[in-house]
């Protein structure tokens, strides 16, 4: 049941998923074959479900003898339709799940322990024996008699958790350990895998010990590439596990990590539980160690910060184990199953700024100057209220990075229908007129860019197209304004680099940058405030540097002569 925490409107309120009562932990998989709403739940070890979420129904049921435990949970291999799982820790059975009685299907006696299965985001499903070693079940398959590698070779001891991705095509394996100090470890491997058997050999590439006291850790797969996700005195905490520079190689990330959001709700020492529901977003279940009410969080990974908040009361004295499917949060409460649905989960920039400006209003009454104007900002994006829009920008002058960010993209993208309430002048002078206004605000260069590399390629185009024309309407100044506009060209062409060189083919991003260099072109030998835009310009035109495969993000350029 929810309990009196603040309520959001984006997760409703948990509802009961009968025919799922069973002690024991919950782990669950989707059935993308059969459909978006069917899933396969394991709970515990006595039994495991196709569960339909939509009609709130058990379609079939897998259960072993009283002999029999169920010691993993039941998987389904994408594009094979069969099933896989595991009994009694060393008797693997695989079939068309047609099958009910699980003691009536043939096993295959294996060698070495099992203690989980896993599978992947592409997939593909891994076997994880008591040594810690991981292979893929296909290999185990072929392969019982195999003896699992001891993982203590390689320092892999204590392990408390343990996960495998898939990236650029090569299957990555990560270990959190503890060691005698109590301080966490974690371990990430590169495996190379036989064409021939298929079996995985592991070499490790990173490895950093954590400081004690971490309440919680998880991998999660973000557009930003592999992360590492834990709690740590009452932060959320994320770092970048891996970047791989090229085919054969790999490089580490910076050591510092990147705190993206603060769980107020949440105190170090509590308990922690790390789901993530899909690349952006993560699912947080947090509580005292002594307590039933759980704060339910979801954290948006890609822009930072939580977008949506409320609680629940969980029965029993053990934590709950949380799964989510697409747009559902499942989770243990006592024997029970329950299910938070979320809806509008916010995907933009504008809209998780505006989630945790609703969050943060609705836990205090005192509102500072800066939510004053996040709200008042927000409310006129929410309503297209150009007009009261256009009094905050000739009012304001202390603004934050993320507001002006998200104002720019908002004149940008606003049918010219909107601008006929608020003056005489066309509303393309208008447009114009408050885009200067919004370019015109102060900004500091490090706070913008990280937040221009997760921009919409397309919106970043119009953004250079307009400051192409503005600039060509400012030749001959050297005022605050004009410098605004080289500043902003600058940090534009910066952030989105890579992507701009991936699209050498597409004529309209072509003729932007040749009109930028022509335009830079005129502004050469004036000053080394903008001259310096030339050789970058130039470089993206000529194509000099070769494509790279990176997602949106930060890239460092250095200037060259040319």
């Amino acid at each position: 049941m929810v309990t009196s925490a603040p309520k959001s409107h984006v997760l409703r309120d948990p509802i009961l998923l009968p025919g799922l009562e069973s002690a024991g932990s919950l782990r669950s998989q989707s059935c993308p074959e059969s459909g978006s709403d069917l899933i396969l739940i394991t709970v515990g070890e006595r039994a495991a479900l196709k569960y339909n979420l939509a009609e709130l129904a058990v379609q079939k049921t897998w259960f072993p003898p009283t002999f029999l435990k169920l010691t993993s949970p039941i998987l389904l291999e994408t594009g094979m339709g069969n099933h896989i799982g595991v009994l009694n820790g060393a008797k693997l059975i695989y079939w068309d799940g047609i099958e009910t009685k699980l003691d009536q299907i043939p096993t295959l006696a294996l060698k070495s322990k099992v203690r989980d299965l896993i599978v992947d985001e592409q997939g593909q499903i891994y076997v994880v024996f008591q040594s810690n070693d991981i292979q893929t079940v296909d290999y185990v398959r072929h392969h019982p008699d195999m003896v699992a590698h001891d993982m203590k070779d390689k320092y892999v001891r204590n392990v408390l958790k343990y996960g495998v991705f898939q990236y650029k095509g090569q299957i990555m394996t990560w270990y959190l350990t503890q060691n005698e100090k109590k301080n966490h470890q974690i371990k990430v491997f590169r495996n190379a895998i036989d064409p021939d058997s298929s079996q995985l050999s592991a070499t490790e590439i990173r490895s950093r010990t954590f400081p004690a006291g971490i309440s919680g850790m998880q991998t999660i797969l973000t557009t930003l590439g592999p992360a590492l996700v834990w709690m740590a005195d009452s932060y959320l905490m994320m770092q970048r596990i891996l970047a791989f520079k090229d085919e054969m190689g790999l490089e580490t990330e910076e050591d510092q990590p990147k705190k993206i959001c603060l769980l107020t709700d949440t105190k170090a020492g509590s308990r922690v539980v790390l789901e993530p529901l899909n690349p952006d977003n993560l699912v947080v279940f947090a509580g005292e160690a002594k307590g039933n009410e759980c704060t339910v969080s979801v954290v948006n990974l890609k822009f930072g910060g939580c977008v949506a908040q409320t609680s629940v009361s969980i029965s029993g004295s053990d934590w709950p184990s949380v799964a989510c499917h697409k747009d559902k949060i499942i989770y243990k409460d006592g024997n029970q199953v329950r299910m938070i649905v979320i809806q509008d989960l916010p995907n933009t920039l504008s809209k998780v700024i505006a989630a945790q400006s609703q969050s943060a209003k609705a836990k205090t009454k005192t509102v500072s100057q800066v939510q004053d104007m996040y709200d008042k900002v927000f409310h006129y994006l929410e309503q297209e209220d150009v007009k009261g829009l256009s009094a905050f920008l000739r009012q304001s002058k202390d603004v934050p990075e993320l507001i002006i960010l998200n104002v720019i993209e908002f004149l940008i993208q606003i049918e010219d229908e909107r601008f006929e309430k608020i003056g005489p002048l066309a509303p393309q002078i208008q447009r114009e007129r408050l885009l200067v206004l919004a370019f015109g605000l102060p900004i500091t260069d490090a706070l913008m860019f990280q937040y221009l590399g997760q921009l919409e390629f397309g919106t970043l185009i119009k953004m250079l197209e307009f400051l192409d024309l503005s600039l060509k309407l400012e030749t001959g100044s050297h005022n605050d304004r004009f410098l605004a506009l080289i500043q902003w060209t600058s940090l534009l062409l910066n952030s989105q680099y890579g992507n701009i060189l991936r699209a050498k083919t597409d004529e309209k991003v072509l003729s932007v940058v040749e009109s930028l260099l022509n335009t830079i072109a005129t502004f050469e030998g004036l000053s080394s405030d903008y001259a310096s835009l030339m050789p970058l310009i130039k470089l993206i035109e000529e194509k000099k540097l070769q494509s790279t495969e990176y997602a949106n993000t930060a890239y460092c350029i250095e200037i060259i002569d040319l």
